[in-house]
């Protein structure tokens, strides 16, 4: 019975093994005119024997919704570079890791190695017209290597082996290069549903300038199998890329299952790219990587598989080569299409080739892997075939008004419309800002969707916005829990910002700005400001926390009221985040090489981005800036509250004392600290301190009597 396997298996297979020998020959050919320097690429298609293998892709519920006929892709890598342009290394390993980890996404792969400027054109033009004519198939583009943004024209091109020097032959490398946009034009007419754009190199280009929303994507559904074309680029033009490859690292890493951030059983191009992300921005590396969609609705598809372990021993045996494979449970074992027997599986004789290895079995996820089998080895291979999940329920809730947010208490991911649920009970929060919160409990079976209505009553009016005599203008800051603090992830967070819950269960209006040198003057009669001449509008600073308080004190009694205050640690931090659980209010803080972070320049003040005329010349200067200091409040973008400054310009203080370990003593409920401590609380960071003390969650403290032109303040004012 085992030999007649055998020579079946081996007479089907010998059919195949002479197209596998015309490749072998092509393929020397290759590296005989690559020593002689007569080309300079590679480029070879997918093996004509291996069977096409349709990838179905079903919803939640196990519902077929649509396939992938076949999947493409062309890995471009250059790293030989003959001029001005330095080698990489890395190029050769990152190419054969994606192309390890594409092998067993069923792609058809094809390579294109130290292409020259004219070749790498051509290729490309010839990958996407021979292999992106079908409308059911996916195609991908990966390139590793220089990239290089022209600061003139705003474009970017990928860098071939034959560039010249971008500086003294500009026209040259022009003409050289090939311009992104070139290949998004090409991309965009391909019939194919699906295309995903992968750019392992850091330049600058007007569609990649935006990052697309960090939102969790929905799970599998009709909508996932529209057209769509994405692009996901792993830095910025200035990044300065590391020496192993934190993108191909990710991708892999990714596509293995950690992406898989809805627990569908796929990974989506939108959540590559979140994960991606991620990865890249907490590695600490300098690294600004940048996703989106080109066109469409859809989004590119990966399948989530098992996994296994493959050794290879030499030995002494005259058969050529043996297979043994076995998992942890009974599958069916394929080689290139044939099935050779069911696991465990010893021993089984195989003649040298290269071989798609398939392990299979239903109610579980498959395992595949590619073989070049050598002569005299033996190849084990265990597999470790993970369960196919059980369809879950999906919950849907409907709010009014829809503005609301919705929370499931005992659940760490984030809502969102259709998040699939395991059976059991679940705790719904629903809120908004100026209603009251709806707080239920929902059983779900597992088998049935779930569709909730929540209508909110509205809290009993007050006004949302109001200005004092003196020209203060103050937002309403209803009640609400949040996550106060930093997460372990963040990138230069430090160690006195545990991440805690805290609940604010009072409302409170909060100074729409900081307070302004005009406002100071109106009350107390002078102005301490060292930057007096910025103007009436610029924050007040040189205030010490002592004079702040005399500040308040007056105001008070202008007014006749007690209600003016500094806010508490608490309260600015939950005012700053406005529903944000970033560095910034505005999203998450990259920071380059300079010291320059372009997300905190579009809502505050910074060391770097405060030029101003105004200011005395500051000596022995290292930035860009001659002189700095601050600027007339509410020029930034505001926050989700309208509030403005939260980041930057001038430090604010806080009612309570600092302590490193405050928060290991924080009620749930308004927390504030008055214990011991070396000084009292400032926040948000000021014109002359760099990014990383301007995030939302940055803590620091100075004496009560210490005043200087970094340190204003910001009031709160109780209903």
């Amino acid at each position: 019975m085992f030999r007649q396997t055998q020579r079946k298996n081996l007479l089907c297979l010998s059919k195949q093994k002479a197209l596998k020998i015309i490749d072998a020959l092509c393929l020397n050919l290759y590296f005989v005119l690559t020593y002689f320097g007569v080309v300079s690429f590679m480029c070879f298609a997918a093996p004509l024997y291996i069977q096409a293998t349709p990838f179905e892709i079903k919803d939640l519920h196990a519902n077929r919704i649509g396939s992938y006929q076949e999947s493409y892709a062309l890995l471009i890598g250059v790293y030989d570079y003959t001029g001005y342009w330095p080698d990489l290394e890395n190029v050769p390993g990152d190419i054969q890791r994606i192309e390890a980890t594409l092998m067993q996404e069923h792609f058809h792969l094809n390579r294109l190695i130290n292409p020259t400027g004219d070749v790498l054109k051509k290729q490309i033009q010839s990958f996407f017209q021979k292999q992106g004519q079908n409308p059911n198939d996916r195609i991908l583009l990966f390139f590793s290597g220089h990239g290089y943004t022209n600061q003139k024209n705003k474009k970017a091109y990928l860098i071939p082996t034959d560039a010249p020097n971008p500086i003294a032959k500009t026209s040259q490398l022009m003409e050289t290069a090939l311009c992104v946009s070139d290949i998004i034009k090409w991309a965009e007419k391909l019939p194919s549903r699906h295309v995903l754009l992968l750019f392992d190199s850091c330049f600058s280009n007007s569609v990649f300038n935006r990052r697309a929303k960090t939102t969790l994507p929905n799970d599998i559904s009709s909508v996932t199998l529209m057209p769509v074309q994405q692009f996901i680029v792993a830095g910025i033009d200035g990044n300065k890329l590391p020496k192993e490859s934190l993108f191909v690292d990710a991708f892999v890493k990714a596509i293995g299952g950690q992406a898989d951030l809805n627990d569908d059983q796929y990974v989506t191009a939108t959540e590559l790219s979140i994960f991606s992300n991620e990865m890249i921005i907490n590695s600490g590396y300098d690294q600004t990587p940048r996703y989106g969609k080109l066109s469409g609705m859809g989004d590119f598809v990966f399948q989530v598989s098992s996994n296994g372990q493959l050794r290879q021993e030499k030995i002494s045996d005259k058969f050529e080569a043996y297979l043994s494979v076995s998992a942890n449970n009974s599958a069916e074992v394929y080689l290139n299409g044939w099935n050779i027997g069911k696991t465990p599986l010893e021993k089984f004789p195989v003649t040298p080739d290269k071989y798609r290895l398939w392990v299979k079995q239903k109610d579980f996820l498959p395992y595949s892997i590619w073989l070049d089998v050598k002569y005299h080895y033996h190849y084990s291979l265990d597999a470790i075939m993970n369960r196919v999940k059980i369809p879950k329920s999906m919950i849907f809730i409907h709010t009014q008004p829809d503005t609301a947010s919705v929370e499931i208490k005992n659940m760490a991911k984030n809502f969102y419309q259709g998040i699939p649920l395991e059976s059991g009970s679940y705790d719904i929060e629903v809120k908004a800002r100026g209603y009251e919160p709806h707080y239920q409990r929902v059983d779900v079976n597992g088998n049935e969707d779930v569709y909730l209505d929540v209508r909110l009553d509205k809290m009993p009016e007050i006004s949302q916005e109001l200005e004092n005599s003196i020209g203060m203008k103050f937002i309403l800051i209803y009640p609400d829990n949040y996550m106060m603090g930093s997460p372990d992830a963040e990138k230069e967070r430090d160690a006195d910002e545990t991440l805690h819950r805290v609940t604010i269960t009072r409302p409170y209006y909060l100074g729409q700005t900081e307070v302004t040198q005009g406002q100071w003057k109106k009350v107390m009669g002078d102005n301490p400001s060292f930057f007096w001449n910025c103007g009436s509008d610029c924050p007040v600073e040189n205030v010490s926390y002592e004079t702040s308080l005399l500040f308040i004190d007056k105001l008070n009694k202008l007014e006749s009221t007690d209600t003016y205050r500094l806010p508490t640690e608490a309260e600015w931090e939950f005012s700053c985040r406005a529903g944000t659980q970033t560095q910034l209010y505005s999203g998450i803080m990259s920071v380059n090489a300079k010291g320059n972070s372009p997300e905190l320049d579009e809502v505050g003040w910074y060391i770097n981005n405060n030029c101003i005329e105004y200011a005395t010349r500051w000596p022995n200067n290292d930035y860009e800036c001659i002189s700095r200091g601050t600027h007339p409040v509410a020029l930034k973008k505001p926050n989700a509250w309208n509030l403005f400054d939260m980041h930057g310009n001038v430090y604010e203080w806080c009612m309570d004392i600092y302590h490193k370990d405050a928060y290991q003593k924080h009620a749930e409920k308004d927390p504030i600290y008055m214990e011991e401590g070396p000084g009292y609380v400032v926040r948000g960071g000021s014109w002359t301190h760099y990014p990383r003390l301007a995030r939302s969650a940055n803590r620091d403290y100075f004496l009560e009597n210490k005043a200087s032109n970094y340190i204003g303040l910001r009031l709160v004012k109780e209903p």
